[in-house]
Formats: C-alpha cells, structure tokens, sequence
C-alpha cells in the first residue's frame, strides 16, 4: 500500500455469541482441571470444548443465538 493509498479488505461480519465463566468445585474452590462442553439443545453434534485456566476460567466463542447445554467434566471423571 502506498502513502495515501486506502485499502479495503473484503471482511464478512457475522453476529456470534459467547460463553464464558469461572468453575469451581463442590467446596467452592477453583477448578483448574475442568473441562466444559457446549452443545446446541436438539443437536446431535458433538459441540465445543474448552479447558479451565489456572484460575478456574474458560471461555467459548463463535456460538450461534440458541439455547445450548452446558456439561462440566473434570479430567478423570465427572464434576
């Protein structure tokens, strides 16, 4: 690009939503070793993923508007 000179991407914007919170344990402590699954209700795809931080965190983007179920698993076993 030169000076002066504008570029114009070609760029499609999409409305997406996000889940996003903090795990903690039956105590009450933050669970760094979760991992949380999102599926669309009526779905019978597999859905998303994603780990817990070191602080308990996660989040998920990309989602579509919806109503989804929300599953925590613990690695090794259930919550």
């Amino acid at each position: 690009v030169a000076a002066g000179e504008v570029l114009v991407p070609d760029v499609v914007l999409e409305a997406a939503a996000g889940i996003s919170g903090v795990v903690r344990d039956g105590g009450g402590s933050l669970d760094h070793r979760a991992i949380v699954l999102v599926r669309e209700v009526g779905s019978e795809g597999q859905g998303l993923t994603a780990s817990t931080d070191s602080s308990g965190r996660f989040r998920l983007t990309g989602l579509r508007a919806g109503a989804y179920e929300v599953r925590l698993v613990r690695h090794g076993g259930k919550l």
